[in-house]
């Protein structure tokens, strides 16, 4: 399942867009190679996190499209997914336009922007100790081995 996720994912996503929202302003003292591997992290944890999760518990289940709002080159959906309990979880999703394609910058899962919650994490790890300690409990989280310098 997660390979599928990641196959759609890689066409859906603007993961450079992410990263450089959820890093903001750290990402510009970001070296190019930095940036490669904190898009790639991030993004591996986004998957593993919310959109595993989310398929994983709503797996099957119905799609009701609430709202879409577009705004030139911005659009913003508004989706629930509801189980055969009832039960559902609100998805809201903020695109933009990217050579003539909508691509996905933020979720915003029951509320919360994935971007403005990572953003708040890293900010205070960064603060409290350095981008080297971010970048070591990303791998941490997922079980990825340090590269060697």
């Amino acid at each position: 399942m997660l390979s599928k996720l990641t196959e759609v994912s890689q066409d859906g996503f603007d993961w450079d867009e992410i990263a450089e929202r959820s890093l903001g302003l750290y990402w510009k003292e970001r070296t190019a190679e930095e940036k490669r591997e904190f898009t790639q992290l991030l993004k591996n944890l986004l998957l593993d996190s919310y959109l595993t999760k989310i398929i994983d518990n709503y797996s099957g289940e119905s799609v009701i499209f609430d709202k879409e709002i577009v705004e030139g080159e911005r659009a913003q959906v508004e989706s629930r997914i509801v189980n055969k309990a009832e039960k559902s979880i609100v998805i809201g999703a903020r695109l933009m336009k990217k050579d003539n394609k909508w691509l996905v910058y933020d979720l915003n899962i029951e509320g919360v922007s994935s971007i403005k919650n990572y953003r708040a994490q890293f900010y205070d790890i960064i603060r409290q100790s350095s981008y080297s300690e971010l970048l070591q409990r990303l791998k941490e989280k997922q079980k990825i081995e340090p590269v060697a310098s």
